[in-house]
């Protein structure tokens, strides 16, 4: 590969690289809208009632807008 190809590929992946980091933009953007203004509020089960997550077989996780509120705080994008 010579120097004009590489340059050409450089520019190329500079360019993928805009545009990923543009959608991710969007992405964020759209998960902040998403992101609900109550706390969660889980009974004595766990489920939260808030969102109404209901933590099942399969499905042990916490509250979608438990771990969104999470992932946007490790982002410092909310406090």
């Amino acid at each position: 590969m010579n120097q004009e190809e590489l340059l050409k590929d450089v520019g190329e992946m500079k360019k993928l690289i805009n545009e990923v980091k543009d959608d991710i933009t969007i992405m964020i953007d759209l998960l902040v809208d998403f992101k609900d203004l109550y706390e969660c509020e889980l009974d004595h089960h766990g489920n939260c009632q808030t969102h109404g997550w209901t933590v099942g077989e399969g499905n042990n996780k916490e509250c979608p807008q438990k771990r969104l509120k999470e992932f946007l705080k490790r982002q410092h994008i909310i406090c």
